[in-house]
């Protein structure tokens, strides 16, 4: 049963190393677009402060590793075209791969900006290693860099270029850092954090354009109250949109461009399993569809499909968390809200150091912990085991 994997990414590689963990013998190829092997993109924003970026360094796994495991990685081959019937996948170079089980695992891409002049040159995303590489070229020419999104790849680019020395401009159409992610306590916070090294916020303003000089190249960012923000360099963090061509031109059931799974990485067509930031899950434990785009989510999810091929029960559920490092300020949440649960902050004697704790009913349902890195452990360590309790998602 010849196993294809569609993606090169986290995912994918956790999902051919737990086949191999799980005793799958059968051949696995992972095809991924991109020519690096398979590497680790949440160092990307950080390492851009330690002046180069050695792709090689960030390697999920060494080439040897996969020799071992007789595991076939592919890479520099976009596959465009699926033919389930016939078994038969094909790459635009015109490579074809054969299979028995199907995984997509084609991650997400940077959302683009629209706006007039955003194809300016030294307009950056950050989403790959080829990304980073280019946007620390810029870098090194630049000091007034204006970053579109307060999001998280946002406030990680200002931390870098802060400590690189240079001036930073964030724009947001929300009204607080990380609006939608974390609360207004740690928003708040992690804002004062930023404004103490010298960022500057322009929240709740949209951009109307991009003006460029007389070369093509990025002169300043416009806001759509009219104000001009001088930029030699504009880095765009507005959100990530899934890579599901594939899905829906498999008729695949998607959400929202997410492509929708059950617990056990199946898809609407029993055929074909998906797992990584690509995925989204029919139902939690609480009743409702969460895009959740971690690394964390996307090994769960990785388990759970190798598990399904390997004819084996799923692992124990566990709880989302994520991290963010900006400065010396370290991030980590744990859970899963949905909104209008009660939301209390421990504060410690120390500023620095405090949590926000998230409850429905007087139980603790997510947590947020700033630089409390043994809080944070033990309180997702009770959140699991009250998920173990309670029998996991369904």
């Amino acid at each position: 049963m010849r196993t294809l994997i569609v993606g090169a990414g986290q995912a994918a590689v956790q999902v051919a190393a737990s086949l191999r963990e799980f005793g799958y013998a059968e051949p696995v190829t992972l095809v991924g677009a991109e020519p690096h092997s398979p590497y680790q993109r949440p160092p990307l924003s950080k390492e851009l402060a330690r002046g180069h970026i050695d792709v090689g360094s960030l390697s999920l796994r060494a080439d040897d590793w996969f020799i071992a495991r007789d595991l076939q990685i592919v890479t520099g081959e976009h596959i465009a075209y699926v033919d389930l019937d016939r078994q038969l996948a094909l790459a635009v170079s015109g490579r074809s791969f054969t299979f028995d089980n199907l995984v997509l695992a084609t991650g997400c891409r940077s959302r683009r900006l629209t706006v007039p002049g955003a194809e300016a040159r030294r307009v950056h995303y950050l989403r790959s290693a080829s990304d980073a590489v280019s946007l620390q070229h810029g870098l090194a020419n630049a000091n007034k860099i204006s970053i579109i999104g307060a999001g998280y790849i946002g406030l990680e680019v200002a931390a870098s270029c802060i400590e690189m020395g240079m001036h930073v401009e964030v724009i947001d159409t929300a009204h607080r850092l990380l609006e939608h992610a974390v609360s207004e306590t740690v928003s708040d916070h992690l804002q004062r954090i930023h404004l103490g090294r010298g960022v500057s916020f322009h929240l709740g303003q949209g951009v109307r354009r991009i003006a460029v000089d007389e070369v093509g190249n990025v002169d300043a960012v416009v806001l759509e109250n009219g104000e001009w923000i001088a930029a030699d360099l504009v880095v765009v963090g507005v959100g990530a949109s899934p890579s599901s061509e594939l899905a829906l031109h498999l008729g695949l059931e998607v959400d929202g461009g997410f492509i929708v799974t059950d617990g056990r990485g199946r898809t609407s067509d029993p055929r074909v399993h998906a797992a990584g930031d690509c995925a989204i899950r029919a139902q939690q434990a609480d009743g409702h569809r969460h895009r959740i785009t971690s690394v964390q989510n996307a090994v769960a999810q990785a388990k759970a499909v190798a598990a399904d091929l390997a004819g084996l029960p799923s692992s124990p559920a566990e709880v989302p968390w994520f991290w963010s490092t900006q400065y010396d300020v370290k991030l980590q949440l744990a859970g899963l809200r949905t909104g209008g649960e009660d939301i209390e902050a421990r504060l410690s004697e120390d500023p620095t150091r405090f949590h926000v704790v998230y409850t429905r009913d007087g139980v603790p349902v997510a947590g947020e912990f700033i630089n409390q890195p043994a809080q944070f452990l033990s309180f997702r360590r009770a959140l699991e085991s009250s998920l173990a309790a309670a029998g996991g998602p369904r």
